[in-house]
């Protein structure tokens, strides 16, 4: 059987593109351990990987075959498009070998943006967390009695429907004459008053949820107004006179058709007749009050409060922050001391004179052996071409990585049972000092 355990609370880091510094893929690391019947795994293993908020899917993997060494294994997630959005994304789902492993791996903290290497790092070194003592389980709590059903509520009485107002009388054809005047805007009947809020139920302790109260009846409907007369028609426009006999004159404006002109030549073509003028507009009619609102049903009693529940695992590792600014040969970034605590069972992490390499070594003779996985990528490199390493390090064999034009490098190391991940950054492929920080268990 294989299980897939996390190192220790899983470490995400989404980087954001900049509009002013180096640019970084939006991609996660992510390292584990693979074990198999309690014993480290060791070979290729095939994996796909799932973001989640809450149950809902975010992002979704293609499979990936990684090779494991010592149970120790790292790789690269991503890079994502810019529709994927990280707000609320909590877990990251596993699957080996078409097997999903559980549970999922949830993460210490929100993803964040990497707006400035130095001002991130600056951030983790004023406000290390502190690392707090696992609590003792506490005793399962008694529970609580069930709360009295609610009062309730009484219904309110439902108001009668409004009768139909009669037809407005329908006005005369109105004469021809002059255009009349707009008709005056009909006025607008008051708002109700709202109804009465019924009264809050008493608060009781916290227990089992009552059951629900009767909802309050209606409140009742005002009368429907009665409609506005209808506006009077005006009269249509005489029809022209025909023209005069004669000879064929100037083609006048369309209008109505005239009527045929004296036989004889042809006559002038008559004016367009006038068009009557509108008739007046019927006022309109007022606007009905508006009902009463039914007052509100009586809130049920709240029941009992239930008892506490027991004390949450311990939290996530600090951060310790990292900073090198000196790149003389043999200058210590880091030090991992085994869970022996004895000072010389250690593995460090050096610089070489070279701002672009490092050398991770035990530096005493000692029958020790360092695990490890790394990875490093340059600004704006895809995910696809980002270097990786896995291996091991003992006193007579030491491990260099030539990291050229990387600003970004990441190595999970392994000494017996102590487990520690550093993270450095540059600005650039010239800077010489290397900031970050680390975790450990």
């Amino acid at each position: 059987m294989k299980t897939l355990l996390p190192l220790f609370t899983l470490f995400a880091m989404l980087v954001i593109p900049l509009t002013s510094h180096a640019q970084v893929p939006r991609t996660i690391s992510y390292e584990g351990v693979l074990q198999k019947d309690g014993k480290a795994f060791q070979g290729n293993a095939t994996f796909i990987f799932t973001l989640f908020r809450g149950n809902d899917i975010v992002w979704k993997s293609a499979p990936k075959q990684i090779l494991v060494t010592n149970g120790l294994f790292g790789t690269m997630l991503g890079p994502f498009p810019d529709s994927v959005k990280f707000y609320g994304v909590d877990s990251l789902g596993i699957s080996y070998d078409g097997t999903d492993l559980s549970p999922k791996a949830a993460f210490s903290a929100v993803m964040y943006s990497l707006s400035s290497a130095h001002a991130l790092l600056a951030d983790s070194t004023i406000k290390p967390g502190p690392k707090g003592e696992k609590g003792d389980k506490g005793e399962a709590g008694v529970k609580g009695d069930k709360g009295d059903p609610g009062i309730a509520g009484a219904a309110g009485l439902k108001g009668d429907k409004g009768d139909k107002g009669d037809s407005g009388v329908s006005g005369a054809q109105g004469l021809k004459g002059d255009k009349g005047d707009p008709g005056d805007v009909g006025i607008k009947g008051d708002k109700g008053d709202p109804g009465t809020a019924g009264t809050a139920g008493l608060k009781g302790d916290k227990g089992d949820k009552g059951d629900p109260g009767v909802s309050g009846a209606q409140g009742l409907k005002g009368d429907k107004g009665d409609p506005g007369d209808v506006g009077i028609k005006g009269d249509k426009g005489d029809k022209g006179d025909p023209g005069t006999a004669g000879t064929a004159g100037l083609k006048g404006d369309k209008g109505d058709k005239g009527d045929p002109g004296i036989a004889g030549t042809a006559g002038v073509k008559g004016d367009k007749g006038d068009k009557g003028d509108p008739g007046i507009a019927g006022a309109q009619g007022l606007k009905g009050d508006k009902g009463d609102t039914g007052a509100q049903g009586i809130q049920g009693l709240k029941g009992d409060s239930g008892n506490k529940g027991d004390k949450g695992d311990q939290g996530a590792p600090a951060h310790s922050p990292i900073a090198s600014t000196d790149q003389s040969t043999g200058v210590v970034i880091y030090n991992l001391v085994s869970e022996s605590g004895v000072s010389t069972d250690n593995v460090q992490l050096v610089r070489t004179g070279n701002a672009n390499s490092f050398i991770l070594k035990i530096p005493t003779s000692q029958a020790l052996t360092c695990t490890y996985a790394g990875w490093w990528a340059a600004a704006g490199e895809p995910s696809t071409s980002v270097n990786v390493a896995n291996g091991n390090v003992t006193f007579a064999a030491s491990k260099t990585f030539s990291l050229g034009d990387a600003v970004h490098f990441s190595i999970m190391i392994r000494l017996s049972n102590k487990w520690s991940k550093i993270d450095l950054f540059r600005e650039n492929t010239s800077d010489t000092k290397w900031y970050g920080f680390s975790q450990s268990n």
